[in-house]
């Protein structure tokens, strides 16, 4: 019974989880897979229920929990809410080697909009590094379209003993994941395509695109080469926090992951009143983690506004909290699996560039950085790092690790 509106970058429902085929194909439904089916289910649930709808909209101005400035293509928007729900996901965490910037590398979430929006192959002869179960979706689903998957590099060591016995535990907290993660490792193996547990991307070689890669041992005892057109890198997300931090909710460092997430209680409300966080805005747990904070959100957003609540609600509040709570056991274990090192700039040669929008190099970075640069903004204005369009999501974690090793401050100051 609430009013409800809904705003969106994006031109359609969807985000990256549940995005659709793009409006241009003719679509069979009953072909599409599970993902897709689930996806076409909410939105419709969505367009059903009443809410208004702000797609195409981007917010550039926040000034507090009832103000938000927006535009789209042809009207500019001034929003007064008295509730806001952040539900801004996440992005690719970049990472930085020789030869990233070259035609023909992608992320992981790139590859993937291509082919499932799309039915767009990245190249004809792809490889897939990274760390966690969206690589090997990916690898499945190209496999699947017919496109040639030459290796998989997976930085964490999967094979063992010990990952079986976890797997048992995936299974028992969601059998439905756990067999749609079995189907891709049945996939990728009838497909006879490589898997390299313990590798990560070392370099991507070409002249003027992707023409070889070369993966290597996290020890670095050895290394093997494949030549390809096109390589998905993807090696975890970091919350796309922006609105949150203009809010002034409070945030920390993830101890493993070293984001800044907002802090939140499991049912989303922050330390701002009327301003709660859905999903992987505030830390990164998944579609299905983030479907089920969504619904405990909701529950809790009426309460706060004296809404009575029928038996029905209740159960389905104590439901959603039981998904919820399970969802991240799953989460917990199945990153104990993939559990591998992050790097950062590990990989980066002097004249790798690090700052894509600017073409500013590692070494150039570095030389901007002595005993007095002991913030990353100081390091901006010195070298003018982070300051393009990207506004820093791919190069501030380099810029943070070398300010905190520099001045000898925790990352998280």
């Amino acid at each position: 019974g609430k009013q409800v509106l809904l705003i969106d970058e994006r031109k359609a429902s969807g985000g990256q989880y549940f995005k659709q085929p793009a409006t241009d194909f003719e679509i069979s439904e009953e072909k599409l897979d599970s993902q897709y089916r689930k996806g076409k289910a909410l939105i419709r649930k969505f367009e059903a229920s009443g809410a208004k709808s702000l797609f195409n909209l981007k917010i550039w101005g926040v000034f507090g929990p009832e103000k938000f400035l927006g535009y789209d293509s042809t009207n500019r928007y001034v929003i007064t809410p008295k509730h806001v729900v952040i539900a801004t996901g996440a992005f690719e965490r970049g990472l930085v080697f020789p030869g990233w910037t070259l035609p023909g590398v992608l992320t992981t979430g790139a590859g993937q909009t291509l082919l499932r929006s799309y039915q767009v192959s990245p190249g004809n002869r792809v490889a897939i590094a990274g760390n966690g179960p969206l690589n090997l979706q990916l690898a499945a689903e190209l496999t699947r379209a017919g496109v040639d998957v030459a290796a998989i590099a997976e930085s964490a060591k999967l094979f063992n003993v010990k990952n079986v016995l976890l797997g048992g535990l995936l299974f028992l907290r969601s059998p439905t994941l756990a067999l749609t993660g079995v189907g891709y490792l049945l996939t990728i193996a009838k497909a006879k395509t490589k898997i390299l547990p313990g590798h990560i991307v070392a370099r991507v070689n070409g002249a003027e695109a992707v023409e070889s890669i070369d993966f290597r041992k996290l020890d670095s005892s050895s290394s093997k080469s494949f030549q390809v057109d096109a390589i998905t890198i993807g090696y975890g997300f970091i919350p796309s926090n922006e609105i949150a931090r203009s809010l002034g909710c409070d945030h920390e460092v993830d101890k493993r992951w070293k984001y800044l997430g907002a802090k939140k209680t499991l049912a989303g409300s922050t330390n701002i009143r009327n301003v709660w966080i859905a999903g992987d805005g505030s830390g990164i747990n998944g579609a299905q983690v983030a479907q089920s904070s969504g619904n405990l959100l909701a529950y809790a957003l009426l309460a706060q506004e004296g809404a009575p609540k029928s038996l029905s609600d209740r159960f389905s509040n104590f439901i959603s909290y039981v998904q919820l709570r399970n969802q991240l056991g799953f989460q917990k274990v199945l990153w104990r699996i993939f559990k591998a090192p992050i790097f950062i700039d590990e990989l980066a040669e002097e004249e790798t560039v690090v700052c894509r929008c600017l073409s500013i190099s590692y070494a150039q970075i570095k030389a901007g950085i002595s005993e007095d640069t002991l913030s990353a903004g100081a390091s901006k204005r010195i070298s003018r790092v982070g300051m393009g369009r990207c506004q820093g999501r791919y190069c501030s974690p380099v810029i943070q690790k070398l300010i905190a090793k520099n001045s000898g401050l925790d990352i998280n100051e």
